[in-house]
Parts: structure tokens; C-alpha cells; sequence
């Protein structure tokens, strides 16, 4: 998933995803769009997401960027 460069939404809600998010998906760098809601995940968000300028939903029913937490450095 990280060699998918030129990705720019990607909406993985309501798939029963459980655990953390893979630091991998970081390397999303065109990324301007994510939902991760309605699954069971766990974590933190990658620090490199901190610049998307588009819509991004979290965890479960959470919405918008104020509720996400990113990793620490």
C-alpha cells in the first residue's frame, strides 16, 4: 500500500479492520483524504498525515481532525 504514491483518498470504513494502522501507510505522501471509521482500530495516526489538507475521519464514529491523535516523535 505504501508504493501507491499518487493515492489521493482512501476510504477503508465499515471493513472490520482491527488493530493498529501500519506505519507504512505514511508514505502515502499525495494522500489528501482518509476514513478509517467504523472498524476496531487501535493506535495512532503516522506523524507524515499531520499536513493533509482534505477530510480525514478516525476511529470508529469519531469525525474530524481534532479528535486524532498522532504518534509521537
Amino acid at each position: 500500500m505504501g508504493q501507491a504514491v499518487s493515492l489521493r483518498y482512501l476510504n477503508l470504513s465499515h471493513n472490520q479492520l482491527a488493530g493498529s494502522i501500519p506505519p507504512e501507510l505514511g508514505q502515502l505522501a499525495n494522500l489528501w483524504g482518509l476514513n478509517l471509521s467504523h472498524n476496531q482500530l487501535t493506535g495512532c495516526l503516522p506523524r507524515e498525515w499531520q499536513n493533509i489538507s482534505g477530510p480525514i475521519v478516525s476511529f470508529g464514529n469519531a469525525q474530524g481532525r481534532d479528535e486524532l491523535s498522532f504518534c509521537p516523535t
